[in-house]
C-alpha cells in the first residue's frame, strides 16, 4: 500500500507543473477550401488539462509511453484504468475507495471499480499465448479481447456469439466475473487494387496493389526509410510510386508473427526522400509530424491520413484491444477508435495534436477496421491501429 501511496504523491505532485506544450489534442485547423474537413476535424484543446493528467498518471507507475504498452505494464493493485469522458475530464478508476484523494482537482474524477488492470492483464496474455501456440477454439471463435476500461469489464468479441461458444470459452478459457461478450465481423483489410492517386504501389504482386504511407524512420546504422502496412508488402518487394517509379526495397515486413501489421522499406532511389510533412494539411511545411511518440488514452481525440480519406478525425474508443485476423494472425496492443479508413488508407498515419504547440506525435499506422455487434441490435464499425511504439521496437527503428 506504501507503494500504491507514493504513486499517487507523485502523480498529485506532478499536476501542477502541467503546461499546455505536453498535452496532445485533435487538430482544429482546416482548410479554407474543404467543407468537409472542417465538419470532420473537431476543436479538442478542451482535453487539454486531462491529457496533461494522464500523462503524469502514467508517469507516477515509471511507464514510459514511448516505448512500453497498457499490456505490459504492472499498476499499482488500485488502478483499474484511466480514460477521458465526453465532458473532456480524465476519469480514474479505483479499486479503493479511500483513495479519492483526487476529489476537487480539475478535470479530474475517480470512479469506484472491482477489477484492476493487472487482472485484466493475466487473461489478455492468457489468450494471446493460446492463440500464438495455434489453439484452435481461440483462433477459430475469438476476433477481438481487450479490456473495456469505463465499464471495468473485460469484452471477448466472438464470430459466432452463441451461447454454445461463450460456454465453451468460460469453461475452457476463463470464467472471470468481468467477461462480457460481443459480436465481432472479420477484420476487414484495407489494402486496395491499384488505383489513381495512390501514395505508394507494389508492382511485385500477381494482382498490383496500393496504399498509404505511414511515417519515416531509420536504423541504427543510418539506414533511411518509411513504414507502412505488413500486408501490402513482403520483405524483398520493391516499393514503387503509382507510376511504377522504384522508390524502395521492402527490409522487414510483420503481418503473421502473432504481434504486428506493418513493414519498414528502405529508400534507394536518391531522387527521393521522406520527409514529416503531411499530405492534405493546411502548411504543409509547417504542420508536420513530430518524432515524438504517444498512446493517448480511451476517450482522446486522434486524426488518421490516407490517400483515399484523405484526413479524418474521431475518438479512441478502446486504447488498447487484441485482435485475431483470419483465424491465425493476432495483432496485439492496437487502438480501436472512431475514425474509420476505407481501401486504400493502409499505412496512413495516426497522430495526436498538442494544439497550443502545433505538435503531431506520432500514434501509429491505420491497418484495417473492425465491426462489433451489440447485444441490443446495434452496431459499430471502428478503424484499427498499430502502434507506432511495438513497430519501432520489433523493426529496431526509430523516428527522425
Amino acid at each position: 500500500m506504501r507503494k500504491d501511496l507514493f504513486f499517487l504523491f507523485v502523480f498529485l505532485l506532478g499536476l501542477s507543473s502541467c503546461s499546455q506544450d505536453d498535452i496532445l489534442s485533435s487538430d482544429g485547423r482546416v482548410p479554407n477550401d474543404s467543407k468537409e474537413l472542417c465538419e470532420i476535424e473537431p476543436e479538442g484543446a478542451a482535453q487539454e488539462t486531462a491529457l496533461c493528467a494522464f500523462d503524469k498518471l502514467m508517469g507516477s507507475f515509471n511507464n514510459n509511453l514511448q516505448s512500453r504498452s497498457y499490456e505490459t505494464q504492472e499498476y499499482p493493485t488500485w488502478f483499474g484504468g484511466a480514460y477521458i469522458d465526453s465532458d473532456s475530464r480524465l476519469v480514474v478508476k479505483t479499486t479503493d475507495v479511500n483513495l479519492n484523494i483526487f476529489k476537487g482537482l480539475n478535470n479530474i474524477e475517480v470512479s469506484p471499480c472491482e477489477y484492476s488492470m493487472n487482472e485484466f492483464n493475466i487473461l489478455t496474455d492468457k489468450i494471446t499465448q493460446l492463440a500464438n501456440e495455434g489453439d484452435s477454439f481461440i483462433l477459430e471463435n475469438v476476433i477481438m479481447y481487450g479490456e473495456d476500461i469505463p465499464s471495468n469489464s473485460y469484452v471477448i468479441g466472438l464470430r459466432d456469439n452463441s451461447e454454445q461458444v461463450r460456454m465453451t470459452f468460460l469453461n475452457k478459457i476463463s470464467s472471470s466475473p468481468f467477461i462480457k461478450f460481443v459480436k465481432c465481423s472479420d477484420m476487414r483489410l484495407t489494402s486496395a487494387p491499384l488505383k489513381c492517386a495512390s501514395e505508394i504501389a507494389n508492382y511485385d504482386k500477381a494482382k498490383p496493389t496500393a496504399a498509404t504511407m505511414g511515417y519515416r524512420a531509420r536504423k541504427a546504422d543510418g539506414t533511411v526509410g518509411i513504414v507502412t502496412v505488413g500486408h501490402f508488402i513482403s520483405k524483398g518487394q520493391t516499393l514503387s510510386l503509382r507510376n511504377k517509379t522504384a522508390i524502395g526495397e521492402c527490409l522487414d515486413s510483420r503481418n503473421n508473427d502473432g504481434l504486428l501489421d506493418a513493414a519498414f522499406c528502405k529508400i534507394t532511389n536518391k531522387d527521393y526522400s521522406p520527409s514529416n510533412e503531411i499530405e492534405f494539411m493546411v502548411d504543409a511545411a509547417k504542420d508536420t509530424l513530430s518524432t515524438d511518440l504517444a498512446q493517448p488514452p480511451t476517450g482522446s481525440i486522434v486524426n488518421m491520413v490516407g490517400y483515399k480519406s484523405k484526413r479524418k478525425s474521431g475518438t479512441i474508443f478502446e486504447a488498447s484491444r487484441n485482435v485475431i485476423i483470419d483465424k491465425k494472425q493476432t495483432l496485439a496492443d492496437v487502438i480501436l477508435m472512431t475514425c474509420v479508413p476505407v481501401e486504400g488508407d493502409s499505412g496512413g498515419i495516426v497522430y495526436a495534436l498538442t494544439k497550443s504547440s502545433n505538435k503531431r506525435s506520432t500514434v501509429g499506422i491505420n491497418v484495417g477496421s473492425l465491426k462489433i455487434d451489440y447485444s441490443d441490435g446495434s452496431s459499430a464499425t471502428y478503424g484499427i491501429c498499430c502502434k507506432a511504439y511495438l513497430i519501432n521496437r520489433t523493426f529496431n527503428i526509430s523516428r527522425y
